[in-house]
């Protein structure tokens, strides 16, 4: 598979040398989630005891009377919506981009992964080159059965009312590369590549018109060969 989504990679290798296409840097958070954003706000739960006297009746007896207010509902907090909205789009760019490398001659599948970046950003560009050269070489991504992501830190760049962030992502990739086109003279398939890998990468996000979209990703470290995130 495809193990780096950055076009800034400090180790090149895999298919990323034998295409000199982009290579993939991380999934959508599908284990488990670190310093995953919480809406920060509690109830308030107020009790009013009240001690009615009972009435003219020698024999009666006071009874008291409790009543509980509703808890009041928790304030929004602008912070930690832009964040699950921030993780939201992690998810959704993860879906997009499986779809489109094991099609990637499928224009509709092409353009939806596209869209999720900014016109004006390098990875746009270097993206639509990644898939070009799948195309061009009848390649397609298969995901591994270990591959996932952890989320490991969401930061607010800007104010949320900005809409500016950034996430550091770690992935674990053991997906495959595969000859969609041609078999080998055995018939059994092809495979361009199957390396193993982590790799940490840092995403910066911006929302334009509501919508959150990928401006910037740099690949910080890679380990070949090992599964270095957080277990699932």
């Amino acid at each position: 598979m495809p193990k780096s989504r950055s076009s800034r990679h400090p180790s090149p290798g895999g298919e990323l040398a034998r295409a000199s296409t982009p290579r993939r840097s991380g999934r959508a958070a599908v284990g488990s989630k670190h310093l995953d954003a919480r809406r920060l706000a509690a109830g308030l739960s107020l009790t009013i005891t009240v001690v009615l006297a009972a009435g003219c009746s020698d024999n009666a007896s006071p009874r008291p009377l409790t009543t509980t207010t509703p808890s009041a509902s928790p304030s929004p907090s602008p912070t930690a919506d832009a964040a699950k909205e921030v993780r939201a789009a992690t998810a959704a760019y993860e879906q997009a981009y499986l779809a489109a490398v094991a099609d990637p001659k499928n224009s509709v599948k092409s353009q939806t992964l596209l869209a999720m970046y900014t016109d004006d950003s390098p990875e746009r560009a270097g993206m639509a080159h990644f898939l070009q050269a799948f195309t061009a070489n009848g390649w397609a991504g298969r995901p591994g059965p270990r591959s996932h992501q952890d989320i490991e830190q969401i930061r607010l760049v800007a104010p949320a009312a900005h809409g500016k962030a950034e996430t550091t992502t770690c992935t674990y990739d053991d997906g495959t590369v595969v000859d969609a086109v041609n078999r080998a003279p055995d018939g059994s398939q092809i495979i361009v590549n199957d390396d193993k890998q982590s790799a940490r990468t840092r995403w910066t996000w911006v929302s334009i018109s509501g919508t959150w979209k990928i401006q910037d990703a740099t690949t910080i470290t890679t380990w070949h060969g090992e599964d270095r995130c957080a277990p699932r």
